[in-house]
């Protein structure tokens, strides 16, 4: 079961979806994210980024993107219920993204 597609932290040892706790200006573009157990990319802090940065195509931001919640007949069954859990502070940006949650496993 998967939970996130990519977890990082100080020490990087992938084993999840798409998740950051203290990130700067981290982008995410062209991703397909499908069948995650909680979301599909889940943010706490943004940090160290320039006052110019914030909301800007050099800040942190996830673009041309799809999430799905659920894909029958893919290898992993979790269901996520959650697209985007965005960062506690300012200056994420999502753009050209699309998310659906077609089926939710009970």
């Amino acid at each position: 079961m998967v939970w996130f597609g990519l977890w990082t932290f100080q020490d990087y040892y992938p084993m999840k979806g798409l998740e950051f706790v203290n990130g700067g200006a981290l982008q995410f573009k062209d991703c397909l994210l499908a069948n995650n157990h909680l979301s599909g990319l889940e943010g706490k802090r943004t940090m160290k980024l320039g006052s110019d940065v914030p909301y800007t195509d050099r800040g942190p931001l996830i673009r041309d993107s799809v999430i799905a919640a659920y894909v029958p007949d893919y290898e992993n069954q979790a269901s996520s219920k959650l697209a985007i859990v965005l960062p506690w502070s300012e200056g994420f940006s999502i753009k050209s993204f699309s998310a659906t949650i077609n089926h939710v496993m009970t």
